[in-house]
């Protein structure tokens, strides 16, 4: 690993702290170009605004493509960014323009600002205009090599394994319309191709849909099956636990993902599931729905006397350690006390008398 210690590969196995210490080190900043800015990333399961510095631009913008090909974290929470630290007579000054990603400068602003200043380090966002170009992010044909990328590796792959996402769907979509402004013959060439693919994926995702309705029909029916046998059950004897609102919400979220699905399907598809999805969306969304506040409602007392049976059991065996150890040194004791020699008996007077004359 290179000096910058603080790095998107490092992250997932820092903890909070881990992360603040390395965040301080005034040393990565002044020697940054570059930073990367997580919103919502999670350090011991609370989420948190991380930023992390880069020495070089080209390796933020590596870093960065191997974020959205990995799918470390979604980019509409990310921003991507050029960054450059001058010495002012309030202390130092860091110029920051976003390049890429979804995340705005107000929001940075004020999730990062105090971290920062704690530097003695003031965040200052400039515009376009006014920000100096980032190396290799921002040339006159970096933009279509870049959609080029995406396409070869990320975009033409996913389609092939039909695993292409709505994240990338949108994604495509942006690269579509910033090639349909260039004028540069290699972008023209490559909008062709990509509003090909772009077609072929809009045809498969309608072909789709019919089978993906079907899908999400049987899931419903038979989680609706599971909440009458299991959850009803556990409701009336006043048991219901953390697992029956997982299934309330599953049936839930299925039946969200049914109206998406139905509302994109074609009036022949409409007409076949049109019984079917008005007893989903005008009965049993609002059943679930209310049975999923009377067990969030019981659930929660099952939780706390199961704590409270844990730290009773706890607690006894703590008690029981110690009774334990109490016998062992007892025991010790006797033991201790079988194995010492006699004293021998004191002389008697005569014989100390004798001793004396």
């Amino acid at each position: 690993m290179s000096e910058n210690t603080l790095s998107l590969e490092l992250l997932p196995s820092l903890k909070k702290a881990e992360y603040e210490k390395l965040f301080k080190k005034l040393v990565l900043w002044k020697k940054a170009k570059a930073v990367i800015f997580l919103q919502d990333y999670r350090l011991a399961g609370k989420k948190n605004m991380v930023a992390i510095p880069y020495k070089k631009a080209p390796e933020m913008i590596l870093a960065f493509k191997g974020l959205k090909k990995d799918s470390f974290h979604p980019i509409k929470k990310t921003a991507a960014a050029s960054f450059s630290l001058e010495p002012t007579a309030d202390g130092l000054l860091a110029k920051v323009e976003i390049k890429k990603g979804g995340l705005g400068a107000e929001l940075i602003q004020s999730k990062m600002a105090e971290a920062f200043a704690k530097m003695n380090i003031i965040l200052e966002f400039s515009t376009a205009e006014e920000a100096s170009p980032l190396v290799d992010a921002t040339s006159q044909d970096s933009n279509w090599k870049e959609h080029l990328e995406s396409l070869k590796t990320e975009w033409l792959p996913a389609y092939k394994a039909n695993e292409l996402s709505e994240e990338q769907l949108a994604d495509m979509q942006a690269a579509q319309n910033e090639l349909a402004q260039e004028e540069d013959a290699n972008a023209q060439k490559l909008l062709a191709k990509l509003e090909q693919l772009l077609a072929a994926a809009t045809k498969n995702e309608a072909g789709q849909t019919d089978n993906e309705l079907a899908i999400l029909a049987q899931k419903i029916e038979t989680l609706t099956e599971e909440t009458k046998k299991t959850v009803l059950a556990h409701l009336k004897a006043n048991a219901a636990t953390d697992k029956d609102l997982d299934t309330i919400q599953n049936l839930e979220q299925n039946i969200f993902s049914f109206q998406k699905a139905y509302e994109q399907a074609n009036e022949e598809e409409k007409v076949a599931l049109a019984k079917k999805a008005e007893n989903i969306q005008t009965k049993l969304l609002a059943q679930a729905q209310t049975l999923k506040e009377k067990v969030k409602a019981q659930a929660p007392s099952q939780a706390e006397a199961q704590a409270a049976e844990a730290e009773f059991a706890a607690r006894l065996n703590e008690l029981e350690a110690l009774i334990n150890a109490k016998e062992a040194e007892i025991k010790a004791a006797e033991k201790a006390l079988e194995e010492k020699p006699e004293a021998e008996p004191l002389p008697s007077g005569a014989d100390f008398l004798s001793f004396l004359f």
